[in-house]
Order: C-alpha cells, then structure tokens, then sequence
C-alpha cells in the first residue's frame, strides 16, 4: 500500500511539473492502479462543494454515494473519449498509430491538476481558479501526448488540440440523449430523479432565504 500511495504521488507531482514521461514504471502493483487513483482523487476534490450541499440539505448518504460512483465513472468514460480522439488524430494527422491501453493510461494521468478541484469553492475567485486547472490539465495532457507520441512540441500541440475538438464537438452531439438515457434508467430503478450537482441539489431542495435584518428600533415594531 505504501509503495502505491509512493507511486501515485510520485506521478501526480510529475504531471504538475509538466513532466512528459509522468508514467514512467513505478511499483503500482498493477498498470491501471495509478491512473485510477487519479481519477478517484481529482472526482474527491470536485466532491467537496457537492458534499457539503448534500449535508446541509439532508439529502441521504446513498446519494452522495451514488453522485460520487457517477462522477467517478463519467470521469473515466470522458477520458476514454478523449483518448480515442487524440488517437484518431495522431492517426489522421501524423499516421501515428498507438496501443488504446497505454495512451487511455497517458491519457488519465493529465487529469492530476484537477486534484485541486476544491478551490473552485472559493468566493469570487473560483471561477478563474476552475480555468487554470483546466489550462493547468491540457498542458500536462500536451506534455503527456508528446512523449506517449515520441514528437515534437508543436506535432503534440496539434494532436492535443484536435483531439480535444473533437471531444468537445463528441460531447454537443452526444451528451444530451447520453444524459436523458442515465436519468430515465435511474428513475426506472428507484422512482426519483437523478440528481448528480449541486445546483440540481439546490434546484430540488432550495435554501431558506436570508431574514431581512432589523433596523434599529424595529424590534418591537407590529408588520405591517
């Protein structure tokens, strides 16, 4: 276990310093350990905010449980994708054609910025810290695909750019009935809806309103 956990940091810390060989043979006990323990962490970190909206809304542990299974699988499903774009486009760009295993596991790894997920939550500032992790993730991920493609800095650019359109083209056509399929099969098997952010959280189970504060000398003051 200890030799796992040394692993997996020792690759997250390679991907966050932009390294390209961040999977380089490490003792993982088995090849897809590690890229999965990147994944967990980083669907954990995005969990924080989630989690703590569930609590205050007393909405049960099974949900919570459930949104973070679907994340963690929505995760993996959205690097499978990517992997299969970026190597479509090595294939049509480049006539480079790769393994799927070793480059899904590259591919995986870029997620490791995301491990700072929970700083979204911070006021006024999240918004902006939530674009440099993904600037941060697409610039492991071009580091990443420049070793894994054994090319240079702008050939790697190029891929990384294309297979992330392509995706991104992927998910536009694709995610709205992707979406409605999950949902439908979830309340065909527990008769309610799926609820998977914390803004659906919101939507279903909405906050009490603030109080108006009292003015001085209003405390005794009748409503009118």
């Amino acid at each position: 276990m200890l030799e796992y956990l040394s692993g997996l940091l020792t690759v997250i810390g390679r991907a966050l310093r932009l390294e390209p060989n961040a999977l380089d043979p490490v003792e993982s006990g088995h090849p897809w350990a590690i890229p999965l323990g990147v994944i967990l962490l980083a669907v954990l970190s995005s969990m924080v905010g989630e989690a703590i909206v569930l609590t205050i809304n007393k909405v049960r542990r099974f949900r919570l449980l459930v949104t973070l299974v679907y994340s963690f699988i929505g995760m993996v499903l959205s690097y499978a994708a990517l992997a299969v774009a970026l190597g479509l486009a090595g294939s049509l760009v480049f006539g480079t054609t790769l393994d799927f295993q070793p480059l899904l596991q590259s591919v995986m790894v870029s997620a490791a910025p995301y491990i700072f997920g929970f700083l979204v939550l911070l006021p006024y500032s999240g918004p902006g810290v939530e674009r440099i992790i993904q600037l941060w993730s697409f610039a492991s991920l071009w580091a990443i695909v420049m070793h894994t493609f054994e090319t240079e800095r702008w050939n790697a650019l190029l891929i990384s750019a294309a297979g992330m359109l392509g995706l991104v083209i992927a998910s536009r056509v694709l995610g709205r009935p992707l979406a409605w399929l999950r949902d439908r099969t979830w309340r065909m098997a527990t008769g309610e809806p799926l609820m998977l952010s914390a803004q659906e959280i919101l939507d279903a189970f909405p906050m009490p309103e603030s109080l108006p504060p009292h003015l001085p000398g209003e405390s005794g003051r009748a409503a009118p």
